[in-house]
Protein backbone atom coordinates (compact mmCIF):
# COMPACT_ATOMS: atom_id res chain seq x y z
CA UNK A 1 0.00 0.00 0.00
CA UNK A 2 1.29 3.45 -0.96
CA UNK A 3 1.18 5.85 2.02
CA UNK A 4 0.36 9.33 0.75
CA UNK A 5 1.10 10.83 4.16
CA UNK A 6 4.74 9.79 3.78
CA UNK A 7 5.01 11.72 0.53
CA UNK A 8 3.26 14.76 1.99
CA UNK A 9 5.58 14.80 5.00
CA UNK A 10 8.67 14.59 2.79
CA UNK A 11 7.37 17.40 0.61
CA UNK A 12 6.74 19.58 3.67
CA UNK A 13 10.13 18.66 5.11
CA UNK A 14 11.83 19.99 1.99
CA UNK A 15 9.51 23.01 1.77
CA UNK A 16 8.28 21.95 -1.67
CA UNK A 17 4.86 22.71 -3.13
CA UNK A 18 2.82 20.15 -5.04
CA UNK A 19 3.34 22.21 -8.17
CA UNK A 20 7.13 22.22 -7.79
CA UNK A 21 7.22 18.47 -7.28
CA UNK A 22 4.85 17.92 -10.21
CA UNK A 23 7.09 19.98 -12.48
CA UNK A 24 10.14 17.98 -11.45
CA UNK A 25 8.35 14.70 -12.12
CA UNK A 26 6.69 16.00 -15.31
CA UNK A 27 3.25 15.35 -13.84
CA UNK A 28 0.23 17.44 -13.02
CA UNK A 29 -0.28 19.05 -9.64
CA UNK A 30 -3.51 17.07 -9.38
CA UNK A 31 -1.54 13.82 -9.70
CA UNK A 32 0.58 14.73 -6.67
CA UNK A 33 -2.61 15.54 -4.76
CA UNK A 34 -4.07 12.17 -5.71
CA UNK A 35 -0.95 10.38 -4.50
CA UNK A 36 -1.07 12.18 -1.16
CA UNK A 37 -4.81 11.59 -0.78
CA UNK A 38 -4.25 7.96 -1.77
CA UNK A 39 -6.85 8.19 -4.52
CA UNK A 40 -4.44 6.12 -6.57
CA UNK A 41 -0.82 5.00 -6.36
CA UNK A 42 2.03 6.20 -8.59
CA UNK A 43 3.76 4.00 -11.10
CA UNK A 44 6.92 2.33 -9.84
CA UNK A 45 9.16 4.52 -12.03
CA UNK A 46 7.62 7.60 -10.36
CA UNK A 47 8.23 6.08 -6.92
CA UNK A 48 11.88 5.47 -7.81
CA UNK A 49 12.28 9.05 -9.00
CA UNK A 50 10.69 10.43 -5.82
CA UNK A 51 12.99 8.29 -3.70
CA UNK A 52 15.99 9.87 -5.42
CA UNK A 53 14.62 13.37 -4.98
CA UNK A 54 13.93 12.96 -1.27
CA UNK A 55 16.82 10.65 -0.27
CA UNK A 56 14.70 7.74 0.89
CA UNK A 57 14.41 4.09 -0.08
CA UNK A 58 11.69 3.28 -2.60
CA UNK A 59 10.12 1.13 0.10
CA UNK A 60 9.74 4.25 2.30
CA UNK A 61 6.44 5.02 0.55
CA UNK A 62 4.98 1.58 1.23
CA UNK A 63 5.63 1.37 4.95
CA UNK A 64 4.03 3.55 7.59
CA UNK A 65 6.67 5.86 9.06
CA UNK A 66 7.33 4.83 12.69
CA UNK A 67 5.70 7.42 14.90
CA UNK A 68 6.31 8.03 18.57
CA UNK A 69 5.75 11.55 19.84
CA UNK A 70 3.69 14.32 18.29
CA UNK A 71 4.87 17.90 17.81
CA UNK A 72 1.95 20.30 18.40
CA UNK A 73 2.49 23.29 16.10
CA UNK A 74 0.70 25.69 18.43
CA UNK A 75 3.14 25.00 21.27
CA UNK A 76 6.31 25.79 19.31
CA UNK A 77 8.03 28.70 21.09
CA UNK A 78 9.01 30.47 17.89
CA UNK A 79 10.53 33.92 18.23
CA UNK A 80 8.24 35.84 15.93
CA UNK A 81 4.69 37.05 16.33
CA UNK A 82 4.31 37.84 12.62
CA UNK A 83 1.57 35.63 11.19
CA UNK A 84 3.30 35.11 7.81
CA UNK A 85 6.34 33.77 9.67
CA UNK A 86 4.25 31.66 12.03
CA UNK A 87 2.75 29.91 9.00
CA UNK A 88 6.18 28.66 7.94
CA UNK A 89 6.54 26.90 11.29
CA UNK A 90 4.83 23.92 9.64
CA UNK A 91 7.97 23.02 7.69
CA UNK A 92 10.09 23.25 10.82
CA UNK A 93 7.58 21.17 12.79
CA UNK A 94 7.76 18.48 10.09
CA UNK A 95 11.52 18.35 10.57
CA UNK A 96 11.16 18.05 14.34
CA UNK A 97 8.62 15.25 13.84
CA UNK A 98 11.08 13.37 11.65
CA UNK A 99 13.95 14.04 14.01
CA UNK A 100 11.95 13.20 17.14
CA UNK A 101 10.77 9.85 15.83
CA UNK A 102 14.25 8.83 14.71
CA UNK A 103 15.98 10.04 17.87
CA UNK A 104 13.40 8.63 20.27
CA UNK A 105 13.59 5.24 18.55
CA UNK A 106 17.39 5.32 18.83
CA UNK A 107 17.16 6.42 22.45
CA UNK A 108 14.89 3.48 23.26
CA UNK A 109 17.41 1.08 21.74
CA UNK A 110 20.17 2.49 23.95
CA UNK A 111 17.85 2.95 26.94
CA UNK A 112 19.12 6.41 27.88
CA UNK A 113 18.58 7.80 31.38
CA UNK A 114 15.27 9.37 32.49
CA UNK A 115 14.32 12.86 31.31
CA UNK A 116 15.17 15.28 34.14
CA UNK A 117 13.54 18.26 32.42
CA UNK A 118 10.15 16.55 32.36
CA UNK A 119 10.42 15.90 36.09
CA UNK A 120 11.59 19.47 36.62
CA UNK A 121 8.47 20.90 34.97
CA UNK A 122 6.32 18.93 37.43
CA UNK A 123 8.50 19.95 40.40
CA UNK A 124 8.39 23.62 39.43
CA UNK A 125 4.61 23.60 39.05
CA UNK A 126 4.15 21.86 42.40
CA UNK A 127 6.58 24.12 44.23
CA UNK A 128 5.12 27.25 42.68
CA UNK A 129 1.57 26.22 43.62
CA UNK A 130 2.60 25.56 47.23
CA UNK A 131 4.37 28.91 47.45
CA UNK A 132 1.36 30.79 46.10
CA UNK A 133 -1.06 28.98 48.41
CA UNK A 134 1.11 29.80 51.41
CA UNK A 135 1.16 33.47 50.46
CA UNK A 136 4.91 33.54 49.84
CA UNK A 137 4.55 34.29 46.15
CA UNK A 138 6.67 33.00 43.28
CA UNK A 139 8.69 34.89 40.68
CA UNK A 140 10.73 34.14 37.57
CA UNK A 141 13.75 34.74 39.77
CA UNK A 142 12.58 31.83 41.95
CA UNK A 143 12.10 29.63 38.88
CA UNK A 144 15.62 30.39 37.63
CA UNK A 145 17.17 29.73 41.04
CA UNK A 146 15.25 26.46 41.46
CA UNK A 147 16.31 25.37 37.96
CA UNK A 148 19.96 26.23 38.51
CA UNK A 149 20.04 24.24 41.75
CA UNK A 150 18.07 21.28 40.37
CA UNK A 151 20.24 20.91 37.27
CA UNK A 152 23.40 21.69 39.24
CA UNK A 153 24.49 24.41 36.82
CA UNK A 154 27.91 25.20 38.21
CA UNK A 155 29.23 26.95 35.10
CA UNK A 156 27.51 28.71 32.22
CA UNK A 157 30.19 27.26 29.96
CA UNK A 158 28.65 23.84 30.57
CA UNK A 159 25.03 24.96 30.14
CA UNK A 160 24.49 23.31 26.75
CA UNK A 161 25.99 20.03 27.98
CA UNK A 162 23.90 20.16 31.18
CA UNK A 163 20.67 20.84 29.27
CA UNK A 164 21.38 17.98 26.85
CA UNK A 165 22.29 15.67 29.72
CA UNK A 166 19.02 16.60 31.46
CA UNK A 167 17.02 15.25 28.51
CA UNK A 168 16.84 17.95 25.83
CA UNK A 169 17.70 17.19 22.22
CA UNK A 170 19.49 20.15 20.65
CA UNK A 171 19.72 20.48 16.88
CA UNK A 172 21.64 23.08 14.87
CA UNK A 173 20.19 24.02 11.49
CA UNK A 174 19.79 26.85 9.04
CA UNK A 175 16.69 28.78 10.06
CA UNK A 176 15.62 30.61 6.94
CA UNK A 177 13.19 32.94 8.65
CA UNK A 178 13.44 35.67 11.25
CA UNK A 179 14.28 33.57 14.27
CA UNK A 180 17.46 32.69 16.16
CA UNK A 181 16.14 29.61 17.92
CA UNK A 182 12.95 27.85 18.94
CA UNK A 183 11.84 25.02 21.17
CA UNK A 184 8.98 22.60 21.75
CA UNK A 185 7.99 19.50 23.69
CA UNK A 186 6.94 16.47 21.71
CA UNK A 187 3.76 14.97 23.18
CA UNK A 188 2.23 11.59 23.77
CA UNK A 189 -1.19 10.89 22.28
CA UNK A 190 -2.87 12.00 25.52
CA UNK A 191 -1.11 15.38 25.29
CA UNK A 192 1.37 14.71 28.09
CA UNK A 193 4.99 15.85 27.72
CA UNK A 194 7.41 13.49 26.03
CA UNK A 195 10.77 14.97 24.89
CA UNK A 196 12.08 18.57 24.82
CA UNK A 197 13.69 19.89 21.62
CA UNK A 198 15.72 23.05 21.13
CA UNK A 199 16.56 24.18 17.60
CA UNK A 200 19.49 26.58 17.32
CA UNK A 201 20.16 28.64 14.21
CA UNK A 202 23.53 28.55 12.50
CA UNK A 203 23.77 32.28 11.92
CA UNK A 204 27.02 33.97 12.87
CA UNK A 205 26.56 34.31 16.59
CA UNK A 206 28.96 34.72 19.43
CA UNK A 207 29.38 32.06 22.10
CA UNK A 208 27.70 34.25 24.72
CA UNK A 209 24.65 34.86 22.54
CA UNK A 210 24.42 31.12 21.86
CA UNK A 211 24.46 30.44 25.61
CA UNK A 212 21.72 33.01 26.14
CA UNK A 213 19.64 31.34 23.39
CA UNK A 214 19.91 27.99 25.19
CA UNK A 215 18.88 29.59 28.50
CA UNK A 216 16.02 31.46 26.80
CA UNK A 217 14.62 28.29 25.20
CA UNK A 218 15.03 26.38 28.46
CA UNK A 219 12.82 29.04 30.01
CA UNK A 220 10.13 28.42 27.40
CA UNK A 221 10.33 24.65 27.92
CA UNK A 222 9.94 24.96 31.67
CA UNK A 223 7.50 27.85 31.99
CA UNK A 224 5.41 27.87 28.82
CA UNK A 225 4.68 24.20 28.14
CA UNK A 226 1.00 24.69 27.29
CA UNK A 227 1.00 28.16 25.76
CA UNK A 228 -0.77 28.39 22.40
CA UNK A 229 1.77 30.54 20.55
CA UNK A 230 -0.28 30.50 17.34
CA UNK A 231 -3.18 32.46 18.78
CA UNK A 232 -1.44 35.02 20.96
CA UNK A 233 -1.96 38.73 20.57
CA UNK A 234 1.27 40.57 19.83
CA UNK A 235 1.33 42.03 23.33
CA UNK A 236 0.90 38.55 24.84
CA UNK A 237 3.65 37.15 22.65
CA UNK A 238 6.03 39.92 23.71
CA UNK A 239 5.23 39.20 27.35
CA UNK A 240 6.15 35.52 27.02
CA UNK A 241 9.37 36.48 25.24
CA UNK A 242 10.12 38.93 28.03
CA UNK A 243 9.58 36.21 30.62
CA UNK A 244 11.98 33.87 28.81
CA UNK A 245 14.57 36.66 28.66
CA UNK A 246 14.14 37.40 32.36
CA UNK A 247 14.55 33.71 33.15
CA UNK A 248 17.71 33.47 31.04
CA UNK A 249 19.26 36.53 32.69
CA UNK A 250 18.46 35.27 36.19
CA UNK A 251 19.71 31.75 35.36
CA UNK A 252 23.02 32.93 33.92
CA UNK A 253 23.60 35.70 36.44
CA UNK A 254 22.43 34.56 39.89
CA UNK A 255 21.52 37.51 42.08
CA UNK A 256 24.11 36.95 44.81
CA UNK A 257 26.95 36.31 42.36
CA UNK A 258 26.24 39.25 40.07
CA UNK A 259 26.04 41.64 43.03
CA UNK A 260 29.49 40.52 44.10
CA UNK A 261 30.88 40.64 40.55
CA UNK A 262 29.41 44.11 40.00
CA UNK A 263 31.98 45.48 42.47
CA UNK A 264 34.52 45.21 39.64
CA UNK A 265 32.54 47.68 37.52
CA UNK A 266 34.05 51.14 38.04
CA UNK A 267 31.67 53.05 35.76
CA UNK A 268 28.23 51.39 35.27
CA UNK A 269 27.59 53.51 32.17
CA UNK A 270 30.74 52.30 30.39
CA UNK A 271 30.30 49.01 28.44
CA UNK A 272 33.97 48.04 28.58
CA UNK A 273 33.85 47.99 32.36
CA UNK A 274 31.67 44.83 32.14
CA UNK A 275 34.33 42.80 30.34
CA UNK A 276 35.34 40.88 33.45
CA UNK A 277 31.73 39.87 34.11
CA UNK A 278 31.39 38.78 30.49
CA UNK A 279 34.56 36.70 30.74
CA UNK A 280 33.54 35.04 34.01
CA UNK A 281 29.83 34.44 33.33
CA UNK A 282 29.90 34.14 29.50
CA UNK A 283 27.13 36.67 28.95
CA UNK A 284 27.06 39.69 26.68
CA UNK A 285 27.96 43.13 28.00
CA UNK A 286 24.35 44.16 27.39
CA UNK A 287 22.98 41.20 29.37
CA UNK A 288 25.34 41.90 32.27
CA UNK A 289 24.38 45.58 32.45
CA UNK A 290 20.66 44.96 32.05
CA UNK A 291 20.70 42.37 34.83
CA UNK A 292 22.49 44.83 37.11
CA UNK A 293 19.97 47.50 36.15
CA UNK A 294 17.01 45.22 36.99
CA UNK A 295 18.59 44.48 40.38
CA UNK A 296 18.85 48.19 41.14
CA UNK A 297 22.62 48.35 40.84
CA UNK A 298 22.46 50.72 37.86
CA UNK A 299 20.39 53.89 37.64
CA UNK A 300 18.04 54.72 34.78
CA UNK A 301 20.36 57.49 33.63
CA UNK A 302 23.37 55.16 33.69
CA UNK A 303 21.38 52.54 31.79
CA UNK A 304 20.54 55.05 29.05
CA UNK A 305 24.14 56.20 28.78
CA UNK A 306 25.34 52.58 28.67
CA UNK A 307 23.22 51.69 25.64
CA UNK A 308 24.00 54.98 23.93
CA UNK A 309 27.68 54.07 24.28
CA UNK A 310 26.98 50.55 22.98
CA UNK A 311 25.54 52.03 19.78
CA UNK A 312 28.40 54.50 19.36
CA UNK A 313 30.97 51.73 19.69
CA UNK A 314 28.99 49.44 17.35
CA UNK A 315 28.88 46.81 20.08
CA UNK A 316 25.40 45.78 18.95
CA UNK A 317 27.08 43.92 16.08
CA UNK A 318 30.15 42.53 17.82
CA UNK A 319 31.36 43.00 21.36
CA UNK A 320 34.83 42.79 22.89
CA UNK A 321 35.90 39.17 23.61
CA UNK A 322 33.35 37.75 21.14
CA UNK A 323 36.12 36.31 18.98
CA UNK A 324 38.00 34.91 21.97
CA UNK A 325 35.29 32.68 23.45
CA UNK A 326 34.78 29.33 21.65
CA UNK A 327 31.25 28.27 20.71
CA UNK A 328 29.99 25.00 22.16
CA UNK A 329 28.15 22.65 19.81
CA UNK A 330 25.43 20.09 20.58
CA UNK A 331 26.92 16.64 21.18
CA UNK A 332 24.15 14.39 22.52
CA UNK A 333 22.67 13.28 19.18
CA UNK A 334 26.12 12.64 17.72
CA UNK A 335 27.07 10.59 20.79
CA UNK A 336 23.86 8.57 20.45
CA UNK A 337 24.51 7.79 16.78
CA UNK A 338 28.15 6.91 17.43
CA UNK A 339 27.12 4.48 20.15
CA UNK A 340 24.57 2.84 17.86
CA UNK A 341 27.20 2.59 15.11
CA UNK A 342 29.66 0.93 17.48
CA UNK A 343 26.97 -1.55 18.50
CA UNK A 344 26.24 -2.31 14.85
CA UNK A 345 22.63 -1.06 15.04
CA UNK A 346 22.77 2.25 13.16
CA UNK A 347 22.75 0.90 9.61
CA UNK A 348 19.66 -1.24 10.13
CA UNK A 349 17.81 1.59 11.91
CA UNK A 350 18.46 3.98 9.01
CA UNK A 351 17.79 1.51 6.18
CA UNK A 352 15.35 -1.03 7.59
CA UNK A 353 13.35 0.77 10.27
CA UNK A 354 13.05 4.24 8.73
CA UNK A 355 13.78 3.39 5.09
CA UNK A 356 15.84 6.55 4.52
CA UNK A 357 19.24 7.35 3.06
CA UNK A 358 22.05 8.63 5.33
CA UNK A 359 21.92 11.98 3.51
CA UNK A 360 18.41 12.64 4.76
CA UNK A 361 19.44 11.65 8.27
CA UNK A 362 22.12 14.31 8.47
CA UNK A 363 19.79 16.93 6.95
CA UNK A 364 17.07 16.22 9.51
CA UNK A 365 19.42 16.02 12.50
CA UNK A 366 21.53 19.00 11.49
CA UNK A 367 24.73 16.97 11.20
CA UNK A 368 27.65 17.45 8.85
CA UNK A 369 28.72 15.28 5.95
CA UNK A 370 32.08 14.86 7.66
CA UNK A 371 30.41 13.48 10.79
CA UNK A 372 28.43 10.99 8.77
CA UNK A 373 31.61 9.90 7.04
CA UNK A 374 33.10 8.89 10.37
CA UNK A 375 30.36 6.39 11.13
CA UNK A 376 29.09 5.13 7.78
CA UNK A 377 30.40 3.88 4.48
CA UNK A 378 30.96 7.06 2.47
CA UNK A 379 29.70 5.33 -0.67
CA UNK A 380 26.23 5.08 0.83
CA UNK A 381 25.88 8.82 1.29
CA UNK A 382 26.74 10.17 -2.13
CA UNK A 383 23.18 11.08 -3.18
CA UNK A 384 22.78 14.79 -3.72
CA UNK A 385 19.90 16.51 -2.00
CA UNK A 386 17.56 17.86 -4.66
CA UNK A 387 17.34 21.66 -4.55
CA UNK A 388 14.10 23.22 -5.74
CA UNK A 389 14.37 26.57 -7.48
Amino acid sequence: MFYGENLKNLRMLYGVSRKQLANKLKLTEQSIGNYENESFSPEINIVIEMSKIFDVKSTFFFKKFPRNGIVPTQHVAFRSSERNIRKSVAQNVTQINFAANIIEYCEAVINFKANKLKSLVHQLNTTKKKALLSGKGWTIEDTAKYTRNSLKIDSNKRLLYIVENAGAFVIEKEIDINADAYSVWTRNEDGSLRSPFIILGRRNKSAVRRIFDVAHELGHLLMHTNVDFENLENSEFREYEHEANEFASALLLPQEKIKEAFKTVRNPARPDDYKLIKKDFLVSLATAEYRAYKLGLVSKEQNNRFFASMYRKHYKQIEPLDNDIPINRPEKIKALLKLLYERGDLGSIISDVFQIEPKLLIEVLGLSDSFLGTITDSSSSQNNVFRFA
